[in-house]
Order: C-alpha cells, then sequence, then structure tokens
C-alpha cells in the first residue's frame, strides 16, 4: 500500500514498512523504523520506549527527531517518566490502546507547567499520539509520535495509518522485549541470546519462508509437526495443514474491516504440553501487481495444567473450566461460541465472569495464572 501525503508528494510503501518492523525487532535497529514514521506522520518526534514498571527504570529508549534535543530536557523526562501525564493516562489501558492529546478530552497541560515548560516545550512534544505496545507483568513499551504546539493536530489519515501499524509494533515489541532483556543479563555471545527469541517466521500463501529467527530454525529442526523442506514450510498431520491455510485466507478476508486479527491453533497437543501456532497477515493487501502477501507465523509451547486443581480452587463449573482451556488454547471468542452453540455476546459475558471469579482482570494475568499452576502429569 502506497500513502501520499499532502504537497510534498511523499510516497510511502506501508507493507514494506511493516515488514522493517519486525526486521528492527530482531536487529534492535529501530533508526530507519523511526525515521520513517516522521514523514509517515509529519512528525518532529517519533519514539519506542521499554520500561521495567517493576524496577521503574528504562530498558531501552529508542528516539528519532527532526530538532535539536537538550540533554537536559532528555534527563529530566526520563527521570520524571512517572508523572507524565500520558503516562498515568495509560495506567488502565490495555494492551494495544491508542491515546492522543489532540481530542476533545485532550490534556489541559497548563495543570503540569513545570512538566510543561521543562520538558514538552523544549522537546515540541505538546501533541502527541501514542500506543501502548507491550504490557505484561513486569515490562511496557510505548510508541508514539509528536508534533509541536504550533502544528496542524493529527487528522483522520493519520488515526487510519496509525490503527494500521500498532498491531504489527504490538507483536514486533514482544520480540523486542526479549531480545533487550536478554542484552542486559547475557555476558555469553550474539547467538546465544538469538536462540532465546520467539520462533517465529515469515511465509507466502504458498508457504514459502522468507525469513526465520534462529529460533525458529532449532524448532523446525526438532518438530515432530512442523518441518523446512527445501525453504517451504511442511506441516504434517494434514489436518494442520488444512488449518493453517484456512487461517491465512480468514486473514485476507479480514484486511477490508482493519481488524488485524490473529488466529491461533493447536498443531502438537499431548498430555504435558501443547504447540501453539499464530498466523498474522504481514502486508496490509493483497498486491494485485505481482507482490504475494505474506504472513508472521509464531510458535510457542505451553506446558498443560492440571486442570482439575484450577477447577478445584476456584471452585469452576464443568462450562467454566472448559472456557479456561479453550482460552488458554489461543481459541477465539468465535471459536468458543461456536464449540459451545452460543453467540459471542454471552461468551464475552462468560468469560468476564470467569476473570472476576479468578480474580484476572485481563486476559494476560489470567494466562499468566494459568501458566503457574501445576504441570498435569501422566
Amino acid at each position: 500500500m502506497e500513502v501520499e501525503r499532502d504537497i510534498r508528494e511523499y510516497r510511502f510503501n506501508l507493507d514494506a514498512f511493516i515488514l522493517e518492523i519486525y526486521d528492527a525487532s530482531l536487529s534492535r535497529k529501530w533508526s530507519r523504523v523511526l525515521e520513517q514514521c516522521l514523514s509517515l506522520f509529519s512528525a518532529n518526534n517519533a519514539f519506542l520506549l521499554l520500561h521495567d514498571a517493576v524496577n521503574k527504570e528504562f530498558v531501552s529508549v529508542k528516539m528519532k527527531t527532526t530538532e535539536v534535543l537538550s540533554d537536559a530536557s532528555l534527563r529530566h523526562y526520563r527521570e520524571h517518566f512517572h508523572q507524565d501525564p500520558l503516562y498515568l493516562q495509560s495506567k488502565n489501558m490495555e494492551e494495544g490502546s491508542i491515546f492522543t492529546t489532540c481530542e476533545q478530552t485532550r490534556i489541559d497541560w497548563r495543570k503540569y507547567p513545570d512538566y510543561h515548560e521543562r520538558i514538552l516545550a523544549p522537546l515540541k512534544a505538546e501533541k502527541t499520539k501514542a500506543a501502548l505496545v507491550l504490557k505484561d507483568s513486569r515490562y511496557e513499551a510505548f510508541f508514539g509520535v509528536c508534533r509541536s504546539k504550533a502544528a496542524p493536530d493529527f487528522t483522520p489519515l493519520d488515526d487510519v495509518y496509525f490503527k494500521k501499524i500498532v498491531p504489527h509494533l504490538v507483536r514486533a515489541s514482544r520480540y523486542f522485549r526479549d531480545q533487550e532483556n536478554c542484552k542486559t543479563t547475557r555476558s555469553i555471545a550474539q547467538g546465544i541470546f538469538d536462540n532465546q527469541a520467539p520462533p517465529f517466521l515469515v511465509c507466502n500463501r504458498q508457504l514459502k519462508i522468507q525469513a526465520s529467527n534462529a529460533s525458529a530454525q532449532v524448532f523446525l529442526q526438532d518438530s515432530q509437526n512442523c518441518h523446512d523442506i527445501n525453504g517451504y514450510l511442511a506441516l504434517s498431520p494434514a489436518r494442520y495443514l488444512y488449518q493453517l491455510l484456512r487461517a491465512m485466507d480468514n486473514c485476507i478476508q479480514e484486511i477490508s474491516s482493519n481488524a488485524d486479527k490473529t488466529h491461533s491453533f493447536i498443531i502438537d497437543e499431548r498430555r504435558e504440553a501443547m504447540t501453539v501456532l499464530t498466523v498474522a497477515i504481514l502486508n496490509t493487501y493483497a498486491d494485485t501487481q505481482g507482490a504475494q502477501t505474506c504472513f508472521v507465523l509464531s510458535f510457542s509451547v505451553k506446558q498443560q495444567p492440571d486442570w482439575k486443581v484450577l477447577s478445584a480452587t476456584f471452585l469452576l463449573t464443568k462450562q467454566e473450566q472448559l472456557i479456561a482451556q479453550l482460552l488458554y488454547k489461543e481459541v477465539t471468542y468465535q471459536g468458543i461460541a461456536h464449540t459451545l452453540s452460543l453467540d459471542e455476546e454471552a461468551v464475552t459475558s462468560l468469560v468476564r465472569s470467569l476473570y472476576i471469579k479468578m480474580g484476572t482482570p485481563h486476559r494476560r494475568d489470567f494466562l499468566e495464572l494459568i501458566a503457574d499452576l501445576p504441570i498435569q502429569t501422566a
């Protein structure tokens, strides 16, 4: 997808840009991605911050700017990050949420004169559009672009493209988190921490592998169900291949709705563990001029918890235990509704009640609690 911006006639290849996001998550070289964000959003600052919320310190700060920034302002920002009104606003938000100072509910910076004078004005960041692209029990990451007070507000077109890239930044930020976290603790060669990243690869609809990380290469060598055969992904038995192709087709069909959904299914389920394959579209649309639609495939191995212990601990009904199992297998609400012969609205209500009963306010908290349960044994 090419974007034309204003009278500068700036042409932007959104598909290629999204691929660069994933490249940056592996290489940790975000400079080009942020530089392109400056052009796409006519911004004077673009940033990606990875923050350790437990220890209240930055793990990584990536920033690109068209301005000459004061070291004192940057240092003051790092030291007073937890007083940032936008950061405080994000505390009750879910991963993937977008927030901006250019809405009717915009922040009145006059209530924060010191923050405005010492940080926003020197950084020319009075107008900011940002997204919470990572949120787990310890880490949080923020992506954003800034304009000065004198610049125009962000437009509806800016909103469209921001929403297009945020889901990809959410996925890439998880790789970025793992890479940065390993980088800060490792004391040995680069190759070792490369292998600790989650296995993922990029392939087209014909399953030709375009790119993969080291973990994926090891995974494909060891897996009984997934293999790299002459540069093509092979799955067995055939039902897994059918599920993968169907997931890819569903991703393509959902492009027009701007849903940017992922589709997950089990490719190996045993008593002690299971492997979940998650499919997400990489291109923003299928190019009719020859470019092939590509997909990001990620693999995660999950231990099988003892569901009897879960039910006994939280006094779950049989239906609630089944819903918990389906959620753990990353089945969508639509899939759960089909399994239980209910509508999606009823499933949403049942899931919300389950979270309350288990004391887990969000899906991520629920999954972390399940992961801490005793492992099912033979």
